[in-house]
């Protein structure tokens, strides 16, 4: 879940440092996602996906916001604006699919959430407002917080909220929030 504008530097990052991991790399932008396909090239253990992050499966609308390609957000669609219930096909023009943490994980049934890293542009609300439940099982949640691009919009609180469910030590490098889970990483550390 990397930032467009070098989609897959950490993601190739993680792939090389762990050989053995199966990392999912999600990009909603057409744009992005044709950036990602290409810097991904050549790494078996990275799976792109052109889609969007959130906590239910939906159309999402892709804004660039005029930041391109570093700035694209993605917009839950109003009342109206799609048909109910699912997605059932491709995104039509300027939108995208969204899908869940926990398909990803369905996706690969033979492995475990390891690191969790989210970037998406103020997104953040939407992912963790519910089904949420997969943050308590992943080792490690890195996240962009992203309160100063949508004052009192409340995407950090969500953040912090659903990850209170279990004990987790908090780290801030650069932009990045990283939130070590106790329960799961310090029999590690002590033994």
């Amino acid at each position: 879940m990397g930032r467009p504008a070098r989609p897959a530097r950490s993601t190739a990052g993680i792939a090389t440092r762990w050989p053995e991991a199966q990392v999912v790399a999600l990009e909603p932008s057409s744009e992005s996602f044709a950036l990602l396909t290409r810097n991904v090239e050549g790494y078996a253990n990275i799976r792109a996906v052109h889609a969007a992050i959130s906590d239910r499966r939906a159309y999402l609308r892709v804004a660039d916001e005029g930041r391109q390609p570093r700035g694209v957000r993605t917009q839950e669609l109003e009342v109206g604006e799609a048909e109910d219930g699912e997605p059932s096909g491709p995104a039509p023009e300027g939108m995208a699919c969204s899908v869940t943490v926990p398909d990803l994980v369905a996706a690969c049934p033979e492995a475990e959430l390891f690191i969790v890293k989210i970037d998406i542009e103020g997104f953040e609300r939407e992912l963790f407002r519910s089904n949420h439940d997969w943050a308590d099982a992943a080792p490690l949640v890195v996240f962009e917080p992203h309160d100063w691009l949508i004052p009192f919009g409340g995407t950090g609180h969500t953040v912090f909220s659903a990850l209170a469910g279990a004990p987790r030590d908090y780290l801030m490098r650069g932009e990045n929030v990283f939130a070590f889970s106790v329960p799961l990483l310090k029999p590690f550390a002590e033994g």
